[in-house]
Parts: structure tokens; sequence; C-alpha cells
């Protein structure tokens, strides 16, 4: 009996934090003004440091290879073929706030494209997993009104700033 009580001890303190890290995004050392922030945990999920360029008309980002890394960390499945979005990915319709400077410029949702259900707002559409050739995220606004946050130009100078401005 008393075997198995330590067992139990061994897997609630060494087993589960490894299985809840699974979710949890790769940490970063160096310093951000832009990142892409979860609402419940106030993890980074993305930087500027992990993104080549930012498309100011097409509103897509394209992941350098830390971010390929950092985005590809929250993928539960490493199969490629497994395309399953409740399956492989954590922040399906979790929220996000984008901040510059640590002052937050609007909210939305991470969304897949291959999801039937609407948001009415701005999502993150992403594809499961990223490689090299498929690199990209896209920013929408699904607004009500004409009021837009995803062209505020605190983003956009930023982004030329830092020589990562495409259009």
């Amino acid at each position: 009996m008393k075997l198995y009580s330590i067992l139990a001890v061994l897997f609630i303190t060494l087993i589960l934090p490894i299985a809840t890290l699974a979710c949890s995004p790769q940490e970063t050392n160096e310093e951000s003004r832009f990142g892409v922030y979860l609402v419940d945990t106030g993890g980074l999920i993305l930087s500027e440091h992990h993104i080549e360029s930012y498309n100011s008309s097409s509103h897509e980002i394209e992941l350098n290879a830390a971010g390929i890394e950092q985005w590809n960390s929250f993928v539960k499945s490493h199969d490629p073929g497994d395309w399953h979005a409740s399956d492989i990915w954590c922040l399906h319709q979790k929220e996000f706030s984008v901040k510059m400077d640590g002052e937050e410029i609007y909210t939305g949702q991470f969304w897949s494209p291959l999801s039937s259900l609407m948001y009415e707002g701005v999502v993150i559409m992403y594809f499961p997993k990223l490689y090299d050739e498929f690199n990209t995220l896209w920013i929408n606004s699904f607004q009500p009104d004409d009021n837009d946050p995803i062209n505020d130009p605190r983003v956009i100078d930023f982004f030329a700033g830092e020589g990562l401005l495409e259009n």
C-alpha cells in the first residue's frame, strides 16, 4: 500500500506538471515591445522576435524559425496528417490581446479556418502546425462596425521601424 502512495505522489509532483506544460509557451529572455498574449494567463504567445515580416495590407504575419518553434509548442499532436483542431490545438477559441509597450491595442480569439463556427471580432487564423515553407498566420477582423482595430497605426509604424513591414 505504501508503494502505491509513493507512486501517486511522484505522479502528481512530476508527471502532472510536465503534462500541463504541453500547452504552455516557451519562455523568451528578450525584451519585447510588441506581443500577442493569452488573456487568461497573460502568457506571451508571439513577439517581434518571432516575426519575419508583417504585411499591413493583408495582415499576414510570417514567422521566423524561432516563431515557428514557439507557435508549434502549442501543438499537442506531432503527426502532420492529424488536422483535427479539437485534438491538436491548445489555443482554439482562446482570447488573445495584442499589446505595444505594455498597452493593449486590441483583443480577439485564435480561430481555425477549419471551424464551422463564426466569431464576430478580431481573429488570428491558423493552421495547426507550421513549417519553414508554411509559416504564416492571418489576422482578420469581423467587426460589426467600421472601427477596425487591426489597422492601428502604432502597430504598422512599429513594424516599419523594425524593418519587418511589407505592403
